[in-house]
C-alpha cells in the first residue's frame, strides 16, 4: 500500500545539522530539503557582526599605550557603537589612500632619482 508523504518542518541550530539529519535517516525518511533562514533584521546584523570584526581588527594592529602608574588596561573588549565602527572604518580608507599616495610620491622620486642631484631653480634660470 502506497502512503502519500506527509511534510514536515524541522529548525535546526547548524551546529546541529549533522547530527540531525543522520536521526532522521535512520527513521526512514528519503527526501530532505535544507532551506536557509534569512530576513532583513537578520542580514542588517550579520553585516554589523561582519563590520565590527574588521574594526577590531584593524585596531589589533595598533599596540597599546602602556598604562601610567596605578592604571590598568582591561583585556575585555570595548563595546563598539555603530559611530566608532564608522568612524574606524572611514579612517582606515583614508589611512589606506594616503598611503597609496605615499607609494606613488616614493616611485616619482624613484624617477627622478636617475638624474642624480639637481636644483630645479636651475632649469628656471636657464628657460630665462
Amino acid at each position: 500500500m502506497i502512503v502519500p508523504m506527509k511534510k514536515v518542518s524541522l529548525v535546526v541550530m547548524d551546529k546541529d545539522k549533522d547530527a540531525a539529519l543522520e536521526r532522521i535517516r535512520e527513521l526512514g525518511v528519503i527526501h530532505l530539503e535544507q532551506k536557509a533562514a534569512a530576513s532583513a533584521e537578520l542580514n542588517r546584523l550579520l553585516d554589523r557582526k561582519t563590520q565590527i570584526e574588521v574594526t577590531q581588527g584593524m585596531l589589533r594592529t595598533f599596540t597599546p599605550k602602556k598604562a601610567g602608574k596605578g592604571g590598568s588596561r582591561s583585556s575585555q573588549t570595548p563595546p563598539f557603537s555603530g559611530d566608532l565602527v564608522r568612524h574606524v572604518v572611514e579612517l582606515s580608507g583614508r589611512r589606506k589612500a594616503l598611503q597609496d599616495q605615499v607609494f606613488a610620491a616614493e616611485r616619482e622620486k624613484q624617477r627622478f632619482d636617475k638624474w642624480g642631484d639637481f636644483n630645479p631653480q636651475t632649469f628656471k634660470e636657464l628657460a630665462q
